[in-house]
């Protein structure tokens, strides 16, 4: 990811002079990105070290090393530092409404955060506790540091001000203290307190056993994690599966541990909500004094995550396919056994790779896209869907210039230098990667520079490679099993994988001997390819309007934290002018923000699900390919053998998997219903 470089000379004078400053730099730990402050030197800084801080001049110095420059927040003065991520869209430089009225009420020094989505607000004056989080706000006054980068937000004071009651307003509004009551006011109806059904439910037969767990004793479990499940699947039934009473009494409980609100491996949700949802969505009956609540409320000081659908078996394509683009798709796949969303989105792969569209946006974001077709067999057909879609762009424009095989980042050169307007178009596309794997080869640099530039200059040993108005798209086809398994560190430490569009699917039998497409629909899509080319001309802005972009704005700052999502919102702005185009309309109205962000939804299931395992052995890969499918849903062991192409990796390695995560007590066997489940946190 790329940050906001520090603008120094905008940081407030009234810090620079106080030796509480540290550097930091981005790294990927457990899946995450973390901010660790290091001193100029390059060692690790603690935020609770002054002797590992440094002066401003000194880590300025030597941000050259780093991303960026931090603050260390200290009880021995009063600075106070308050943090709103993801609460900004850096494209259409929108903020949150309800965040922008906090931040003009406090009305201090106020920045954007490294990421561009986040703002931050520095002031004068105390808090009651050393710092306090609310979902995505967040306020510190010691104990921390803090990332800066001087990006100052205009029409804000350029100094931190003392604003002691509009902070004690601030944390009343945002920290309210009683939670529960507050919510309860609110919804009466919807809502009850838990006080009398845990009497009832210590009053019961496994009233003991309840009653232990509060007291944190978990000596009859495995592991703690099956005891935090085995409380809350008694609370779900007690408290007829109100996740909000169960949250807050085993927060009351003394299981209650950080681990509760750290995320879930593999899900947009925390470990206490994991938790919770597994217990209502298995507990079978509910106490029947009072009837099942049923809401969508994640638990206290948690944001809900957005809601996606799954399937139990397949992750099913949105239904968004329409415009031209659906009735290609729709023509072709009748015709033939590639699944209709292949030839949808390989139409929109080759339409955005050559349009001269824009984004009226200062990202000026180009619709070009790089997309793999993932299958597990030639029976998916996914180079028919491929050759057939590139044959009728050939039919109707003879310049739409296509690259069938590259050997070297100097022959990918030669072919842009002769059409700034390319389309790579693979077979297979474990050629490629290999290719990128050979020693000395700067094609991988090359082509992942090319996702959003224009431009590439290197030296290598026999040649200069330099490109400055180059436009390279991606369409390419794998199986599933290859695409998961044939890469190496040097893709994944690249970002390569998240600038990749995977479009997984499965062929139908159902033409023996396929009949020829009729002349007259064929001529007639191509006719309406040439209105498109019309419309768009020699070039064509696409502006948004206002509620097409706060649609997106609240897609946007729900998305998912996790590696899963990276650049999802950059292919959501690619998608957006591409299906606008595609319906021969003027503007990105609201029927293609909801399209899009269904689009990107699924999206990011399809990578949680598929993205590459980085494992050594094959027992491991069949592991993390197991908790990848049961984080779907439960499933059978069959399902589970389909999921991992047992037929191929061997019946032994799938049956040692399985015993390794029951034994690590990852998974368990649910013997009602006969299926394999996510019962714990990696």
């Amino acid at each position: 990811m790329t940050y906001l470089q520090p603008i120094f000379e905008n940081i407030p004078d009234a810090i620079k002079s106080l030796p509480q400053f540290v550097n930091w730099k981005a790294e990927q730990r457990e899946g995450k990105i973390t901010k660790p402050p290091h001193k100029p030197g390059g060692d690790y800084a603690k935020s609770d070290d002054p002797l590992s801080w440094s002066t401003f001049e000194a880590c300025r110095d030597a941000s050259n090393k780093f991303d960026g420059i931090g603050f260390v927040l200290t009880s021995n003065d009063q600075n106070i530092a308050l943090d709103f991520d993801k609460c900004r869209c850096p494209a259409f430089d929108l903020i949150d409404p309800a965040i922008e009225q906090h931040i003009k009420d406090l009305n201090s020094y106020t920045e954007i955060s490294p990421s561009g989505r986040g703002i931050r607000i520095l002031l004068k004056g105390s808090l009651p506790v050393s710092g306090r989080k609310n979902g995505s706000c967040e306020i510190y006054s010691s104990g921390r540091y803090v990332t800066l980068t001087g990006h100052i937000l205009p029409g804000y004071p350029l100094t931190i001000e003392n604003r002691q009651a509009e902070i004690d307003k601030f944390y009343k509004e945002v920290f309210p203290e009683k939670n529960i009551s507050a919510i309860a006011e609110k919804h009466p109806a919807q809502f009850f307190t838990p006080d009398d059904r845990l009497k009832k439910a210590l009053a019961s037969k496994t009233g003991p056993e309840i009653q232990k767990l509060l007291d944190g004793d978990f000596s009859a479990y495995p592991s703690q994690s099956e005891a935090d499940l085995s409380l809350c699947n008694h609370l779900a039934f007690w408290f007829n599966g109100d996740e909000i009473a169960i949250d807050k009494t085993f927060r009351e409980s003394k299981l209650f541990r950080e681990k509760w609100d750290r995320k879930h491996f593999g899900s947009g949700e925390t470990y206490g909500q994991h938790t919770i949802n597994q217990a209502v969505k298995g507990c079978k009956n509910f106490y029947s004094a009072l009837p099942r609540i049923e809401r969508n409320i994640s638990p206290i000081g948690e944001k809900a995550p957005p809601v996606t659908e799954k399937t139990t078996d397949t992750l099913t394509f949105p239904d968004i396919m329409s415009g031209l683009a659906g009735e290609f798709a729709d023509l072709y796949s009748s015709y033939m056994e590639a699944p209709a969303h292949f030839f949808y989105i390989a139409f929109l792969t080759c339409i955005g790779s050559f349009l001269n569209i824009e984004l009226a946006s200062e990202l000026k974001t180009q619709p070009r896209l790089f997309v793999i077709l993932l299958g597990q067999s030639a029976d998916d057909k996914k180079s028919t869907a491929i050759n057939k879609t590139v044959k009728f762009f050939q039919d109707v424009m003879t310049e739409f210039r296509i690259c069938l095989g590259v050997g070297s980042a100097e022959g990918l050169q030669k072919v842009l230098k002769e059409s700034s307007h390319v389309l790579l178009c693979l077979d297979e596309f474990r050629q490629l990667i290999s290719k990128c794997k050979i020693e000395g080869s700067v094609l991988l640099p090359f082509i992942n520079t090319l996702f959003e530039s224009n431009r590439y200059e290197a030296q290598t040993k026999t040649a200069t490679i330099y490109l400055d108005d180059a436009h390279l798209s991606l369409l390419a086809a794998s199986t599933i099993q290859t695409y998961e398994r044939t890469w190496d560190a040097s893709f994944t430490d690249i970002g390569f994988n998240n600038r990749i569009f995977i479009v997984p699917g499965s062929g139908e039998k159902k033409h023996s001997f396929p009949l020829e497409i009729p002349e007259l629909e064929r001529v007639l899509l191509q006719k309406k390819l040439g209105d498109i080319l019309q419309f768009v001309g020699s070039g064509l802005k696409v502006n948004i309007t206002p509620k097409a972009r706060e649609l997106y704005h609240q897609w946007y700052m729900n998305l998912d934290r996790s590696i899963h999502a990276k650049r999802l919102d950059t292919y959501a702005l690619r998608f957006m002018m591409l299906l606008t185009v595609n319906e021969m309309k003027k503007d990105i109205d609201e029927d293609i923000v909801h399209k899009v962000t269904q689009l990107m939804d699924w999206q990011l299931q399809v990578r949680r699900l598929h993205d590459p395992i980085d494992a050594d052995s094959a027992i491991a890969k069949i592991e993390e390919k197991i908790r990848r499918i049961l984080l779907i849903g439960a499933k059978s062991e069959h399902d589970l053998k389909r999921g991992v192409h047992v037929d191929r990796t061997g019946l032994w390695p799938f049956l040692q998997a399985l015993k390794n995560l029951s034994t690590g007590k990852e998974i368990a066997w649910d013997k009602a219903n006969k299926t394999y489940l996510i019962v714990s946190e990696k």
